[in-house]
């Protein structure tokens, strides 16, 4: 998938998403926010699930994940995110630019790292 076709999933799935929110929502915009945000913690906690299971940390059940399926729930963590901040923003061109100031923050930090390194 492209850049502009990932972008434009995500306003697509926000769409979506918004137009199909359960109808208890409608008249609840803070629940809803609620939902569509904390959707990113529900997935955070099948990354650990997964992680769990492919490094064997449950001595019990031993190693019972695979790293395709870690990876798959990592992305589906990704994949949240950028509808979570699709859904405050409603402009995809404000939410690309909330995603890139995040990884130009990450490479900044790297930057000032390997600075602090080769400092004497």
């Amino acid at each position: 998938m492209l850049l502009n076709e990932l972008l434009n999933a995500v306003e697509v799935i926000d769409a979506y998403l918004d137009s199909h929110r359960n109808p208890e929502f409608l008249e609840q915009p803070l629940a809803n926010d609620w939902a569509r945000i904390t959707k990113v913690c529900e997935e955070s906690g099948e990354v650990w699930k997964e992680l769990s299971g492919l490094t064997g940390e449950n001595y019990r059940k031993g190693i019972c994940g695979t790293e395709e399926k870690l990876l798959g729930e990592l992305a589906d963590c990704v994949a949240s995110a950028m509808c979570a901040i699709q859904h405050r923003t409603k402009d995809i061109g404000k939410t690309w630019a909330v995603v890139s100031a995040a990884f130009a923050k990450a490479m900044q930090r790297l930057n000032d790292a390997e600075a602090m390194d080769a400092t004497p």
